[in-house]
């Protein structure tokens, strides 16, 4: 039986794309949209930013060069050591579905997708609400790599925390299944409530 398809998530309180990495602080590089070609980019920069968030920029640049093709992260398009410049991924959040939650279809596309990341080798080790974008057909894509490890890190730290950081996202993507897709029954059990009464 076909799902029922997700209702559109509440518009995001902040106008344009940029709303999606509100709130960061200064362990945080910067990121901003720019056009380019025709193109929307998102660009992350750690230029004014402390020493954390320089080096957190230099242990995701390093993943992302190390990060064969994934549909479910984002092309880059250019990574140095201070800077770091990918595809826009159009698409929502998973904060934009917290009132609302979300179908078993976008559950699965967001288990595919770190089920994909682990089988190349990767893990993300904090997927946090605004680290998940659905894009309109549906996929689900993977963003924000700082605190990430795979081939592009150490070997000696690739290897001790893989297992563990893998562990980690299996366990927060249950998580975040259980959580956005009990918000959707509890809706539509409120909606038919409303229509018995």
């Amino acid at each position: 039986m076909p799902s029922e398809p997700d209702p559109p998530p509440e518009e995001p309180s902040q106008a344009g794309p940029a709303a999606r990495w509100s709130g960061r602080n200064a362990t945080k590089a910067s990121v901003s949209v720019v056009e380019e070609g025709g193109r929307k980019l998102a660009v992350k920069s750690a230029e004014g930013r402390g020493p954390l968030a320089r080096w957190l920029l230099r242990r995701e640049t390093a993943i992302f060069r190390a990060l064969p093709a994934l549909p479910c992260v984002p092309r880059v398009v250019e990574a140095t050591p201070a800077r770091l410049v990918t595809e826009w991924v159009e698409g929502r959040d998973l904060f934009e579905y917290r009132k609302r939650g979300f179908s078993a279809r976008r559950s699965r596309a967001l288990e595919d997708a770190v089920a994909a990341l682990h089988a190349a080798g990767f893990a993300h080790g904090d997927l946090g609400r605004h680290d998940v974008i659905f894009r309109g057909d549906g996929s689900a894509v993977l963003v924000d790599f700082a605190t990430a490890v795979g081939p592009g890190t150490p070997p000696v730290l690739w290897r001790a925390l893989l297992p563990l950081w893998q562990w980690i996202d299996r366990r927060r993507v249950r998580r975040l299944v259980t959580r956005y897709g009990r918000i959707r029954e509890l809706r539509r059990e409120s909606r038919r409530a409303a229509r018995r009464s």
